[in-house]
């Protein structure tokens, strides 16, 4: 896309974020399995990072153009071992996630449901509410 818009003087980047302290990972966090799947993966993979660290790394890049942003810093390391990554994903994520749903399903918390606050807008947006289910029918 960068490419393709060029011409037009825009300016096209990606941002590469680790766990950032939003609604969306504190939701997840608050399950049960997704946390301990998290957990399981290695420093600093693991770790939640302070929204100041996107900020400042996204007005960076807004404010110069790169064709990559990176936040935390060390993000900037992953391109070098790029062919790794998905196998490594996967293979953390295998390793930790009959732990995680073990765990889930023990204590009742095994869902589907979307997580953070941004979920739970979306969830109410999708579900009528009962005073509307009832006038959609009769109407």
């Amino acid at each position: 896309m960068r490419v393709e818009v060029s011409d037009q003087g825009v300016d096209v980047g990606v941002g590469y974020l680790s766990w950032i302290d939003t609604d969306m990972v504190r939701g997840a966090d608050a399950i049960d399995g997704l946390r301990e799947l998290r957990a399981g993966f290695p420093y600093p993979f693991n770790r939640t990072y302070p929204a100041s660290v996107a900020v400042e790394a996204l007005a960076r890049a807004v404010a110069r153009r790169p064709a990559h942003a990176y936040a935390p810093w060390w993000l900037r390391a992953l391109p070098l071992g790029r062919g790794a990554i998905p196998a490594t994903t996967y293979y953390l994520s295998r390793r930790n996630a009959g732990r995680a749903q073990t765990l889930m399903r023990r204590r009742g918390t095994a869902t589907q449901a979307l997580v953070g606050a941004g979920g739970a807008a979306d969830e109410r947006a999708r579900t009528p509410a009962p005073d509307e289910d009832r006038r959609g029918r009769e109407g």
